[in-house]
């Protein structure tokens, strides 16, 4: 859990700095683990959580409203 917070805190830095950022999970996905180790030379001890890729957008979208009142329950649905 706190991996996961301390991720979060990092891409809402990014986007507070104008840079582009994207949470691709890792753990538990056993291959995803056994290959970011290869690629990053990490030592058996560490487990990687997550992975975060940051950058600069070519292109500036626009946000898309996916807010669907409908989905909004209070105490009952």
């Amino acid at each position: 859990m706190n991996c996961s917070a301390a991720t979060q805190n990092i891409l809402l830095a990014a986007h507070d700095k104008g840079i582009g950022a994207v949470w691709l999970g890792i753990y538990p996905r056993e291959q995803r683990i056994k290959e970011l180790k290869r690629v990053l030379k990490m030592p058996d001890h560490i487990l990687p959580v997550s992975l975060i890729a940051l950058g600069y957008s070519a292109v500036e979208k626009q946000p898309i409203d996916r807010f669907m009142k409908e989905r909004v329950h209070f105490n009952t649905f």
